[in-house]
């Protein structure tokens, strides 16, 4: 699978999903101004419940600018651990 289509799919998942499927969302979704999700307890009860599009949303983040982030932070995790 690409990382443009595991990235497409990102949005339409929960952010507890996300966090637990991509590590490097964590800072990107912390600096994004969603840092109530940092509390874990939060991110259990709240996270499961909202969509990464819908947090983005609320926040007036263009899911477009997030992708890209996330594709650039995907790559470079990749490529780290090919490195390793």
């Amino acid at each position: 699978m690409s990382v443009d289509r595991q990235v497409d799919s990102i949005l339409d998942v929960t952010l507890a999903d996300i966090l637990s499927r991509y590590p490097e969302a964590t800072g990107l979704l912390l600096g994004s101004g969603l840092a109530l999700f940092a509390d874990k307890q939060s991110l259990v009860t709240n996270g499961g419940l909202m969509l990464v599009r819908e947090a983005l949303e609320i926040r007036g983040i263009s899911p477009d600018l997030f992708q890209l982030l996330m594709e650039k932070a995907i790559t470079e995790r990749k490529d780290h651990q090919s490195k390793a």
